[in-house]
């Protein structure tokens, strides 16, 4: 079987920390999601590794083995069930009993992967037991020991396991005796009354979760499925706001099928749908084999657990453990409560479904349901089945609505299951749009609406902005699955009736933007081009001409945009540069714009080329484009430089990252005996300590250091253009170059290699200019001193040639 590698990364569990949702908030802040990768992993001597099924752990373990092995290291691997049964030796394969025993014998560190606690659990065979056998195998190597444990995570009891773990398979204790410090030492810390310093933390297992795949992993993973078209594929998870549906191997594996069996995606509430019946089938074909918990009945226990989490106002599962301390009564339930009918094997197969994912410690969530989305789809099948069943629509209009102050609402708790019903249920649409109609464009499957529905919607939405009442802000996804073609009358008609009303105006153009109504195209252009004052309905036409507008219309647009870049807002400048560069807009084209641009910060956002340029400068792909890139931007600092604006110009810090980035792609394209000129000058540009413009390259500059550093013929050509460029540098004050200590603190971004003297001694003596032969010999001698930062010859031999 072929691996995928995917890096995959893990986040710890921990009581009362949601770190599924914890990283998603320090992703959206732009700091470090805070997950651990195997590099971490592997230096921890006890490990566990839980996930939900078909996350990919198996895998993952065996390949983990796989390289370590490769690396000359001790790794095997083997599972939790034929070590509890035979023994760690018998567990392995023969080859792997020998090295072993050697490794026994040895003082080297070793890794041991055993995969699926779930399974030894299912056959019988106790946690304890499997910890023992362990911990008999690597007797005497305890501390160089590092065992990784994997498995499902709803059949992890995370207090009695861990306990078990603790116990069974202990971490030496590695703390020696502190030495008795010297007397002088002693008498110091009593007279300036100093702390002992603070004894190392013991090291205590390390119980993690596999978190989901980010947008590359799902690349790889999707590529590796052979995925038609995969651009295609990734593009349409965008459109459909389904990235939650992609983040994980099993999902990834029915949406590739989907695809290829559809050639597109779904609406929201089919991929729900798919997605639930593909988690609720057992994906291990020796449990499944054994597993009597059919589909319906599993399919009807999950909408009776989302029901139970809505009512409740629940958020997650307990996961059964007969040592817990869980607080059941606020935002937990209890499976024995919600199938009481139901025998605890049952429970715990439908628990240990994949239909369900790890949450808090010791509790489960339903499997895509952050933002209670899926609990409240369960919520509302559950009711649409008492219906047929004659619940009577009386008391389901109970559950849904309620009248508060002679006002009549749709309960909170009910607003989402609400909006779901309103799909299968007409009477339920009718009322949900009479109270609030805004909860159908933001909640539910808007995509799925009846046609009738969605335009009584739309003029209802419309009619409360007419009367300036107060419209919440609406989810851009779920508006996207709202506006389907077929509204395009219906929005042709309020435009012509409102399109003097800023609100109305810019919801139509809203619409138009996020559906692609094509059939509105006209719409969003006579709203562009200058057509209203306010800029935010000069930005939502323009995106909407983006969306529906065909080649000649985007055409126009660009020829806009370049001539009156002066006197529009940089906001709506950088929105068409991001959409039509480098299409319609050339590379001189956005030089020309960023000479007369106001840069930064701006109403609606501004042109911020510090952030978005490296955006730009990515999507380029030819040498000439690059090198026409850079030359621009150098030429617009000199120009500043030569006006006596200064280097601590705002548009040197604007520039930086750009120049860093099209540095790096640059040096990528050429060959790797090839420094371009170009290349050399914006590094030279962003190393430069007093022109105050190396403050957000971030990674790119170390990136494009590197490649100049990659071969001699590189470092060679970077050594002489900016001994040439620098020799002038005003901070020389008239003095010559002379030495490298000169050039590294003027800027000069690379390094020399012990192997460099050759070419340095050699073009030293070929130079015009007395100090560039003496910069060469000092270049050559402080190599030798220092025995270079990487030298590959030894140094007597370079003596000799020196």
């Amino acid at each position: 079987m072929t691996t995928i590698s995917l890096n995959r990364q893990f986040y710890e569990w921990k009581e009362n920390t949601d770190w599924a949702a914890y990283s998603r908030y320090r992703t959206a802040a732009g700091v470090s999601n805070g997950l651990l990768g195997w590099s971490e992993l592997l230096t921890k001597r006890r490990v566990v590794i839980l996930a939900e099924a078909g996350s990919g752990k198996t895998e993952e373990l065996a390949e983990q083995a796989r390289q370590q092995t490769a690396a000359g290291r001790f790794a095997v691997y083997a599972t939790v069930q034929d070590v509890g049964r035979d023994g760690l030796g018998k567990a392995l394969r023969p080859a792997d009993r020998q090295r072993l025993i050697a490794w026994r014998n040895s003082d080297e560190p070793g890794w041991f992967f055993i995969d699926s606690i779930d399974e030894a659990k299912l056959n019988s065979v106790r946690l304890e037991r499997a910890l023992r056998q362990i911990a008999d195998g690597i007797a005497g190597g305890e501390g160089r020991a590092h065992v990784v444990l994997s498995g499902r995570h709803t059949d992890w009891e995370f207090a009695r396991d861990a306990q078990r773990l603790k116990d069974e398979l202990p971490l030496p204790d590695d703390k020696l005796a502190e030495p008795l410090p010297p007397l002088e030492t002693l008498v110091r810390r009593i007279l300036r009354n100093e702390k002992r310093p603070e004894p190392a933390r013991a090291e205590t297992p390390l119980i993690v979760v596999m978190a989901q795949l980010d947008t590359a992993q799902v690349r790889t993973y999707a590529a590796a499925k052979n995925a038609m078209d995969l651009d295609g594929l990734l593009a349409a998870v965008e459109d459909a706001s389904l990235w939650g549906f992609a983040c994980r191997p099993l999902d990834l594996d029915w949406i590739v099928r989907y695809w290829h069996s559809h050639g597109r995606l779904g609406s929201f509430s089919e991929m729900i749908e798919v997605g639930l019946r593909e988690r609720l089938q057992e994906t291990d074909p020796e449990r499944s084999r054994r597993d009597s918990l059919d589909a319906v009945r599993a399919k009807q226990g999950l909408e009776r657990i989302g029901a139970a989490l809505v009512f409740g106002r629940k958020t997650t599962i307990a996961i059964p453990d007969n040592e817990a301390g869980l607080n059941t009564e606020t935002t937990v339930a209890k499976i024995d409560d919600v199938l009481p009918d139901w025998s605890s094997e049952d429970r715990m197969r439908l628990l240990t479904r994949p239909a369900f994912d790890p949450a808090t410690f010791g509790r489960a969530r339903l499997h895509n349901d952050n933002e209670g989305v899926v609990r409240a789809y369960l919520a509302a099948r559950w009711l649409q089945r008492l219906r047929h069943a004659n619940l009577p629509h009386r008391r389901l209009t109970d559950l849904l609505f309620s009248r508060t102050y002679e006002v009549e609402l749709v309960r909170p708790s009910m607003s989402e299951t609400a909006a779901w019903l309103a799909l299968w249920d007409e009477r339920v649409a009718a009322e949900v749009v009479r109270r609030a109609p805004f909860l159908l464009f933001s909640a539910g499957d808007p995509a799925k609406l009846s046609l009738e529905t969605r335009r009584t919607l739309l003029m209802a939405m419309v009619e409360r902005m007419r009367r300036d009442e107060q419209v919440p802000l609406l989810d851009l996804s779920s508006l996207a699955r709202f506006a389907q073609l077929d509204i395009a009358p219906t929005l042709c008609a309020i435009w012509a009736a409102d399109r003097e009303h800023d609100e109305v105006r810019r919801f139509v153009l809203r619409l138009i933007w996020l559906g692609k109504i094509k059939e509105c195209a006209e719409l969003a252009i006579s709203a562009s081009f200058g057509q209203y004052p306010d800029l935010y309905t000069a930005l939502t036409a323009g995106r909407a001409l983006f969306a529906a507008g065909d080649d000649a219309t985007r055409r126009r647009y660009a020829e806009y945009i370049k001539s009156q870049c002066a006197v529009l807002s940089p906001t709506l400048v950088w929105e068409a540069v991001n959409e039509l560069f480098p299409q319609l807009i050339s590379v001189n084209d956005l030089l020309a714009i960023l000479a007369v641009i106001q840069l930064g910060d701006a109403e609606g956002g501004g042109f911020k080329f510090d952030w978005y340029g490296v955006v730009l400068v990515e999507r380029l792909s030819s040498v000439a484009d690059l090198t026409r890139l850079i030359e621009g931007l150098l030429q617009h600092l000199e120009a500043e430089r030569q006006a006596d604006l200064g280097d601590r110009s705002q548009r040197g810090e604007q520039y930086a990252a750009a120049l860093g980035a099209a540095a790096r792609c640059l040096l990528g394209l050429s060959p790797a005996n090839v420094a371009p000129t170009a290349a050399i000058d914006a590094l030279l540009r962003i190393g430069d300590r007093f022109s105050h413009v190396a403050s957000r390259q971030g990674d790119r500059e170390s990136d494009a250091v590197a490649l100049l550093q990659l071969t001699p013929e590189r470092r060679r050509a970077t050594f002489w253009r900016a001994a040439s460029r620098l020799a002038d540098h005003p901070s020389l004050t008239g003095r010559p170059l002379l030495h490298l200590f000169q050039m590294q603190f003027l800027g000069w971004p690379s390094r020399l290699e012990l192997d460099d003297i050759d070419w340095l001694l050699f073009d030293g003596a070929s130079r015009s200019s007395d100090s560039e032969r003496q910069l060469a010999v000092n270049a050559a001698l402080s190599l030798w001193r220092n025995g270079g930062e990487s030298g590959k010859r030894p140094l007597s031999n370079r003596r000799r040639r020196v």
